[in-house]
């Protein structure tokens, strides 16, 4: 404990603080995925969240503990993070029932985050 807070930092423990990272994101989209399956009846959208959250978080892990390293599985990776994240962001927007004079908020907001990944 002494060494993390004030002795030698090495790669080692960058990467294992880098896969604690990566796990909890992937979590957290995995949660906000699950609970739109629960919440609605439409099940393809959660379980398309979930799947891509997990894929990336298999990349992210595979690219930090250096098993690949390739700029092509960098930028793979980080495209599938993206992916995921807007997934489980727009899937959460989507939970909340709106009166029918605001659902112009859930065409917009789900039209903005389907332009970021570009």
């Amino acid at each position: 404990m002494n060494n993390l807070l004030v002795g030698q930092f090495g790669q080692f423990e960058m990467r294992v603080l880098l896969s604690t990272l990566s796990i909890s994101i992937a979590s957290m989209c995995a949660m906000a995925c699950a609970a739109y399956i629960v919440k609605t009846a439409s099940n393809a959208a959660g379980y398309l969240g979930i799947s891509l959250s997990t894929f990336s978080l298999i990349l992210m892990l595979l690219l930090i503990w250096d098993l690949i390293n390739h700029d092509i599985y960098w930028q793979l990776s980080w495209s599938f993070v993206v992916v995921a994240f807007a997934i489980a962001h727009a899937l959460l927007l989507n939970l909340p029932s709106l009166s029918t004079s605001h659902l112009w908020l859930r065409f917009s907001s789900n039209t903005s985050i389907a332009l970021l990944p570009h």
